[in-house]
């Protein structure tokens, strides 16, 4: 089975609103199927579309968050169609896309605007469609604070803006594209991995706008490109970012108090066969400044770790001081703006 053919089998299974059958029709009609989901980012070749809504879909589908709060069939309508208004959107052929925006009224609000040409939405629905580019949206860079009211009132804007995120952080699957395709593609992630932008405070504005706390760009992109993809196939059932772990209690000891003392670790992974995984991430810069650092991490290896049979895994990165000076400085004011828009 195909994507486009896995696509139509999940949309009617899921989908039984009056106008369903509407909108897959018209769907069929255009290049939805075929189209790239980008120019030259995430699936940058023919059918990248599809199967970039499919993960969107898969990744909404593990959010433990989301269980209860709302059917599969609103789940699998924002999942599966976020991003119908890139449908006819693209000219040219891979790897030389150029877009053609015939309905130039923004991304998500074309989106929203086409499939209720066919269907109804609700306002929970309309309302994460809209909304799913997150911080990266050009409203939000504008100075719009409606994303900010968005998120407050329902939480399946932020959650299906985490879909598309851990979506977009899928690789591209080589086997995936046609013979004459291929070089093309492993030619254009080659010199891609060259121009790496400083994308800082764009990525400090989504993790903020996520409500979730990272210390460092290497944190946010530890949980993007591997703890929320995981999350997303099932592979981890349960996460904790800065879990605490207790090495000694406060103590006195010949009339000197002792503090406590304790041990976080960036995260705390627990996979679905039992396994749990403690790991760090870490700069060379703050491991120089943490000098006791070691001495914490061998305690607790000696005492929580190695006892109850836990993974360990230490990432060193290469941000610098000033990186993640500027990094920490970025969160909190957007998160400011958050709070005070």
């Amino acid at each position: 089975m195909n994507d486009a053919e896995r696509f139509e089998q999940i949309f009617l299974s899921q989908v039984t609103r009056p106008g369903a059958d509407k909108l897959l029709e018209w769907l069929k009609s255009t290049d939805f199927f075929t189209a790239p989901a980008s120019t030259r980012f995430h699936g940058a070749y023919p059918g990248g579309l599809v199967k970039h809504s499919l993960n969107v879909y898969y990744a909404l589908l593990g959010n433990f968050n989301l269980r209860g709060l709302y059917s599969p069939q609103t789940q699998t309508i924002v999942a599966l169609l976020h991003d119908v208004g890139k449908a006819n959107y693209y000219a040219g052929e891979y790897p030389d896309y150029t877009v053609k925006d015939q309905i130039p009224m923004g991304h998500g609000e074309k989106s929203v605007y086409l499939v209720m040409k066919h269907m109804e939405l609700t306002d929970d629905e309309a309302l994460a469609i809209r909304w799913h580019m997150g911080a990266y949206d050009d409203a939000f860079r504008g100075g719009s604070r409606a994303l900010n009211a968005a998120m407050e009132r329902t939480p399946l804007v932020l959650e299906l803006h985490y879909a598309d995120m851990i979506a977009t952080a899928y690789r591209l699957e080589l086997s995936d594209l046609p013979p004459r395709y291929r070089a093309q593609a492993e030619a254009q992630l080659a010199g891609r991995g060259k121009k790496r932008g400083d994308t800082v405070t764009a990525a400090a504005r989504v993790a903020a706008m996520s409500g979730l706390k990272f210390d460092s760009r290497g944190e946010y992109e530890y949980y993007v490109g591997t703890v929320a993809p995981k999350v997303g196939r099932g592979e981890i059932v349960k996460w904790e970012a800065h879990p605490c772990f207790l090495l000694f209690p406060a103590g006195e000891y010949n009339g000197v108090k002792l503090r406590s003392v304790q041990y976080t670790a960036d995260f705390r992974l627990t996979y679905a066969d039992g396994t749990v995984e403690i790991v760090e991430v870490k700069s060379k810069f703050v491991r120089r400044m943490q000098r006791d650092y070691p001495v914490r991490r061998r305690v607790f290896l000696e005492l929580i770790a190695r006892p109850a049979g836990w993974k360990f895994t230490e990432i060193i990165t290469a941000e610098d001081k000033e990186e993640i000076k500027r990094w920490r400085e970025l969160a909190e004011e957007v998160s400011s703006c958050g709070k005070n828009g």
